[in-house]
């Protein structure tokens, strides 16, 4: 995956070539962070960043852990204990990691258990971690659905829960309709100081659609190798990029929180 970049936010990834995967972590910029390549490795899909707030850090992740591969599995709980260490020698009290750790488990609102679910069970226990995880399903697919979409925090993170929303009504882009994640919102009460959190917005309502799409042909038009390309991805980044292109020239600003 690439960087998520734009007017609000700074992005953190990792990308394996070995398996043509990636993570990664969009902070918004008034929220100085930093990647932590120190937790990385070679083998899990997962990226880190220290998040600082008015009056603390918090410690973020992203991870990624493929079904039923308790190898990998464990090698996520390795690195769960890694990150308790650099919390304990760097004063972080709070951490927060996210991800799809297809794990399913009774205890965060699944109807099953499995051999992941089992193994991370006991490390969150024994760590004395909470899952955060909604009531509803995450995953569907042809053989059902399960909840593998979750958090995972210390007590403390976990209480600036405020709510977990799933959309279940979203078109699934991956297998639609049969099979995919549906998109998972949480609302965190972080220790930050909004007054500082000043956001522009597009101004939608004042913007000439006419001159957005002719604008846009334009670009396309200029920029076709960008989309001749036998690569889905780069594709997308092209296309990304010139839409990005777009709204700078054709969208207008306005402040806002």
């Amino acid at each position: 995956m690439k960087d998520v970049k734009g007017d609000h936010f700074q992005g953190h990834k990792t990308f394996s070539k070995l398996n043509h995967r990636g993570v990664s972590l969009s902070v918004a910029n008034q929220l100085p962070s930093t990647k932590l390549n120190e937790l990385e490795n070679d083998q899990l899909d997962a990226v880190f960043a220290i998040i600082t707030t008015r009056n603390e850090k918090l410690l973020v992740g992203a991870v990624y852990v493929p079904p039923e591969n308790q190898i990998l599995m464990k090698v996520f709980l390795q690195t769960l204990e890694a990150v308790h260490v650099f919390c304990r020698n760097n004063d972080i009290k709070n951490m927060l990691i996210l991800g799809d750790f297809n794990a399913r488990h009774v205890a965060w609102n699944d109807h099953t258990t499995n051999k992941n679910g089992s193994l991370l069970y006991d490390e969150i226990n024994q760590s004395a971690l909470e899952v955060i995880a909604p009531n509803v399903p995450t995953f569907k697919s042809r053989n059902g659905e399960s909840t593998i979409d979750f958090c995972i925090g210390t007590k403390k993170a976990a209480r600036m829960n405020v709510s977990c929303f799933v959309d279940t009504t979203v078109e699934l882009f991956t297998g639609a309709p049969i099979q995919g994640h549906f998109p998972v919102t949480w609302n965190w009460n972080l220790l930050c100081d909004r007054e500082n959190l000043k956001f522009s917005t597009w101004d939608l309502a004042h913007t000439s659609w006419l001159d957005w799409a002719n604008q846009l042909e334009s670009l396309c038009l200029e920029n076709q190798q960008l989309l001749m390309n036998d690569d889905a991805g780069e594709v997308w980044l092209g296309l990304k990029s010139i839409l990005s292109s777009n709204m700078t020239a054709v969208l207008k600003k306005k402040g806002g929180n």
